[in-house]
């Protein structure tokens, strides 16, 4: 197996069906990876996705109501384990994944080994990293959800403000994709306070301007990604000690 503290530099081309890799903005550092799997491009892989899965992934996988739910579970999990597994040059089927105390995944034999996963419609965002702890959401935008009420009980005064008013559907899910990256970054899951804290996405190479009730884990900044239309997508990299 070779080291997790190197830059994940394998090709993953190849590695499952529907699999791309996402160019990332100006900032991100070495070490970092984010790939897109198209899960209509990857439905016909079900079958051998399903087999990669460990007894855990196929308890949840079964208990899903809907098939399409259940799809996109095997099939975003199976091409996380194979991007893992080429990394990590070791067989996908035999990572041993583990649920940390806040929900958030973590390899027990490669602690340097970084990674989150995130799926919403027919899509799904798998990002490895080296050296940070990463946090990976991607949204559908549905401008028929009651965003503004959403807004009005979720976010604080500041990030009200950036989704104008009425309430854009493109800025309220811009700042929601942030929020969900950094609290999986920091692998808290989201919290009850989250009026409290205010994390407004920076253009470019800059931290994230973020406050709150609590001190951060430590620097994290944050990137929009770019992925298809109706979609808004964030990555957050916390930087860890040492």
């Amino acid at each position: 197996m070779t080291s997790a503290h190197h830059a994940p530099s394998f090709d993953a081309a190849g590695l499952c069906p529907g699999l791309y890799e996402v160019s990332l903005p100006d900032g991100v550092p070495p070490g970092t990876r984010v790939w897109r799997l198209d899960l209509a491009r990857a439905s016909g892989w079900r079958e051998q996705a399903l087999a990669l899965l460990d007894a855990g992934e196929r308890q949840r996988n079964a208990r899903f109501i809907h098939q399409a739910d259940a799809d996109r579970h095997a099939l975003s999990h199976a091409a996380l384990r194979c991007l893992l597994g080429a990394w990590l040059e070791t067989p996908a089927g035999g990572l041993r994944l583990s649920i940390g105390a806040g929900g958030k995944p973590f390899l027990a034999e490669a602690a340097a080994a970084h990674f989150n996963l995130s799926h919403a419609g027919g899509h799904a965002l798998i990002g490895l990293s080296s050296n940070h702890a990463i946090g990976i959401d991607l949204e559908v935008i549905d401008p028929n959800r009651p965003i503004g009420s959403l807004a009005s009980m979720l976010m604080s005064s500041e990030e009200r403000a950036c989704c104008g008013t009425p309430c854009s559907p493109e800025a309220f899910y811009r700042i929601w994709t942030a929020r969900e990256a950094v609290f999986k970054a920091w692998g808290s899951g989201l919290r009850d306070d989250l009026a409290s804290w205010t994390m407004l996405p920076l253009q470019g190479d800059a931290e994230l301007g973020v406050s709150g009730p609590g001190p951060m884990p430590g620097p994290t900044r944050l990137w929009e990604l770019s992925v298809p239309a109706g979609h808004a997508a964030a990555l957050a990299l916390l930087t860890l000690p040492g």
